[in-house]
């Protein structure tokens, strides 16, 4: 069997027991050669903590998330459920639903809700 040495393991999991069952080259310097360590080091550009420009009304520009696999169902068998959140408004819309398939009928009511009750603003 081949043994593999990892070249690098934070020092906490190794004081601490975490990292168990492997090999650890203890001589090896930490290194940020690897492709795996460049990726997890890489700079970006933060999130503003506020929004620059809001839509001009309610219902131009909604932002919406699909969640789900829960790890367990409801009552209703409900495993996913999809947000809306309107942009210019904040306001917040959450439906449960069974499955991803049901998603895209949760999206046409939704953009009918926001017909009636946006576009005569």
């Amino acid at each position: 069997m081949t043994q593999t040495y990892f070249h690098y393991v934070n020092e906490g999991a190794t004081q601490w027991n975490m990292a168990t069952g492997i090999n650890i080259d203890e001589m090896a310097m930490p290194s940020i050669h690897c492709k795996a360590c460049i990726q997890a080091k890489a700079v970006h550009q933060s999130f503003p903590k506020e929004l620059t420009m809001r839509a001009e009304k309610p219902g131009d520009l909604t932002h919406s998330d699909l969640w789900g696999l829960a790890p367990k169902a409801s009552p209703g068998g409900l495993k996913y459920f999809i947000s809306f959140i309107d942009n210019k408004t904040r306001h917040i819309t959450i439906k449960f639903i069974k499955s991803k398939l049901d998603a895209e009928c949760k999206i046409q009511n939704y953009v009918v809700w926001i017909k009636l009750n946006w576009d005569k603003h």
